[in-house]
């Protein structure tokens, strides 16, 4: 299809007629190839995540859906595959992994000026904030929130973070999420802008010290598109497993 080609890099005539490993990307493990064929020449659908090879040698990742197809006699004859693009998903939560650890290696620094710790934070490049526990105002915000909240850094400084918040008990559930122990809490929700727009996130939080202050650093993501192809992927899967269920009901009957 037009969208495998735009994203793998290859060209409808690269594609047609190679095998499918043309895409496989040497650190996927050989074991979920084969619990994928195991899953599917059982008659079964299999579902996961998988990275692939791009033609000039970068990655993504897709999760996919593979069912087998059957003739009328119930052998199976060939394999239908649905593929929704996650790489911004996997990305986010790589971000999410390394994030403890770069705040732990970073802590003393960060004590050090603000020069320096936002030269630090400004590494990450999604938009990220800062609030301070006592007294939920904004202390830090990068230059990408700028572009998120749709708003200016210096509007974004000193507000009062309940104003990003699209409902009154949103507060308490974020801070539900939150490990006590100083993990990175990874979870969805919505914000709104300041012009009151809402859009979902994908969000992380932890606890840090910020020119010692007690803290809370939140970086997210604008998944909203992400989960609108998300709901229509479950849409389309469903409607071709109630086909294939529909198909298996009117053979039976014949």
């Amino acid at each position: 299809s037009y969208a495998f080609c735009e994203i793998s890099g290859y060209t409808e005539k690269e594609l047609i007629g190679k095998p499918q490993n043309i895409v496989r990307h040497p650190e996927t493990p050989k074991a979920i190839f084969h619990d994928l064929w195991k899953t599917i020449q059982s008659g079964k659908t299999w579902k996961g995540e998988i990275k692939n090879l791009k033609k000039d040698g970068g990655f993504y990742w897709v999760e996919a859906v593979i069912s087998p197809d059957f003739d009328d006699n119930g052998e199976i004859v060939g394999y239908s595959a649905i593929r929704h693009d996650i790489t911004a998903k996997k990305e986010v939560e790589e971000l999410s992994q390394n994030l403890e650890i770069k705040v732990e290696e970073r802590t003393s620094q960060l004590k050090e000026s603000q020069k320096q710790s936002e030269s630090i934070l400004s590494s990450v490049l999604l938009p990220m904030l800062i609030t301070s526990k006592n007294t939920r105002k904004i202390v830090y915000a990068n230059e990408f929130a700028e572009k998120q909240y749709e708003t200016t850094m210096k509007e974004l400084i000193g507000l009062d973070v309940d104003a990003l918040y699209t409902s009154e008990n949103q507060k308490e559930d974020i801070l539900k999420e939150l490990n006590s122990e100083g993990k990175v809490t990874n979870f969805e929700s919505k914000f709104k802008t300041l012009k009151e727009n809402q859009f979902d996130a994908l969000f992380s939080l932890v606890d840090i010290k910020y020119e010692g202050e007690d803290c809370y650093l939140g970086v997210a993501s604008d998944i909203t598109e992400q989960k609108k192809r998300e709901l229509l992927f479950q849409e389309l899967h469903k409607h071709i497993k109630e086909s294939i269920e529909y198909a298996s009901l009117i053979l039976s009957l014949i």
